[in-house]
């Protein structure tokens, strides 16, 4: 399309004819430095070249055959080739390419900057820079933002933008900045931190004249700095081997000694807490685990009992009257739930019927290896299916003492080795 107007300016001027105003005006073309799109083209007598402040060249040295250059033309027609050839892509080869586009990360405004090295402030993201005026213009989508018309000089702190509702270029204040009551300067605004980022404050910063946001007493930025949170504590710096524990009930850290660990007797240190050789301090015996101290124990395995000075296991009676329960194996229960055979060691019932009087049923089957079933109420024993094979149902009486029966089942009774099996289900009252 330029190459037409080109042409069309070329047969304009031969048409010229004698007589007419003089001849001796040429048209220009600005080499360095660069320039804008309204003065790159210039017409004049002589080489418009001063001081060596800027260099002009014929325009036929880009635009070979141009009119009105090695022959001079009327002013008229030299203005009209001036004019076309200021249209034609060549300008963006010798413009200024001092401009660059920003966008506001907030609002998403675009902003024209001019200079290599400006900026839009804080809250601005570059889209692209090294661009002629018009380019970054169209990238902008605002009219006029540097190309000498409807220009809007803003005030320190607010930057130029497009505003499409209105058509027009306005003024808006940087992030964080509000206009004051007369709207003649940014000020800092006052954030709603505690609603921006959790468990935050807003404090003015005397060194930046602004309010910013901080982290309450106590709490530190979290690593993408979108809330305050609770300091995770280095526990094994103050108690050696420990390990911070979140706590629900104080909503806070806490340090604990991991498994297999113990506090020391000051409570400054976590120790390793070994599996004891039991059998070696108390005949017989076994280490488990217990998580209520923390700590391994020693325990007498089934069939056996500790001796009255509490220094050995010892062999008991097939049919004991009171079997001896390991604590990991004291459990709750409920009415009307059937339970089964766990392990092959005494099992502790307790279950609340809600009630303290009426009757409910009992019913039980201990299968082939033989069981013994003791059902205590009030402190008291008042049901022994005694040791055996066998299945069978007992009715008991609530008598308003309590609501709570305790069942232990007393597996293999009569010392037989193979693996136990039975169930046992504690009716509602009735």
């Amino acid at each position: 399309m330029h190459r037409v107007i080109l042409i069309s300016i070329l047969l304009l001027c031969t048409t010229a004819i004698l007589g007419q105003p003089a001849q001796e005006w040429r048209v220009w073309v600005k080499t360095s430095p660069c320039s804008g799109r309204h003065d790159w083209i210039s017409v004049a007598k002589e080489n418009p070249t001063s001081y060596g402040l800027s260099y002009f060249e014929l325009a036929n040295v880009i635009f070979p055959q141009t009119p009105c250059t090695t022959i001079a033309c009327t002013f008229e027609d030299a203005t009209k080739v001036a004019n076309g050839l200021k249209a034609m892509d060549e300008f963006y080869d010798y413009c200024c390419r001092d401009y660059s586009v920003w966008e506001n990360t907030s609002t998403k405004a675009k902003s024209v900057v001019v200079g290599k090295f400006g900026t839009a402030g804080m809250g601005w993201i570059l889209l692209k820079a090294d661009l002629c005026c018009e380019e970054a213009e169209a990238l902008a989508g605002i009219p006029n933002a540097c190309s000498g018309h409807d220009q809007v000089a803003c005030w320190p702190g607010s930057y130029a933008a497009y505003n499409p509702q209105t058509q027009r270029t306005e003024c808006y204040c940087n992030p964080g900045l509000v206009w004051n009551a007369n709207k003649t300067a940014c000020i800092p605004g006052i954030p709603d931190c505690p609603n921006i980022y959790a468990n935050s404050e807003t404090l003015w910063d005397a060194v930046s004249q602004q309010y910013l946001c901080y982290c309450k007493t106590g709490y530190v930025w979290n690593e993408t700095k979108t809330a305050c949170v609770l300091p995770i504590p280095d526990c094994n710096y103050f108690y050696k081997n420990s390990v911070p524990v979140w706590d629900e009930a104080t909503k806070q850290y806490l340090c604990n000694c991991p498994q297999g660990y113990v506090w020391n007797q000051t409570r400054t240190e976590c120790i390793v807490n070994s599996i004891p050789d039991c059998n070696t301090f108390y005949k017989n015996s076994y280490a488990a685990w217990d998580a209520t101290s923390n700590q391994y124990l020693c325990y007498c395995p089934t069939g056996y009992e500790w001796n009255a000075a509490r220094t050995e296991c010892i062999k008991v009676n097939a049919q004991q009257d009171e079997p001896v329960v390991n604590p990991q194996q004291k459990k709750q229960g409920e009415c009307n739930i059937q339970y089964k055979s766990g392990a092959n060691e005494a099992e502790q019932y307790t279950i609340d019927v809600k009630r303290n009087f009426g009757s409910l049923n009992f019913s039980y089957d201990t299968y082939s290896v033989k069981d013994r079933i003791h059902i205590y109420y009030g402190g008291i024993k008042i049901f022994d299916s005694g040791c055996v094979g066998a299945s069978g149902s007992q009715t008991l009486t609530l008598n308003g003492i309590s609501s709570v029966f305790t069942i232990i089942v007393d597996p293999r009774c009569d010392m037989d080795t193979s693996d136990t099996s039975w169930n046992f289900t504690l009716g509602c009252p009735n």
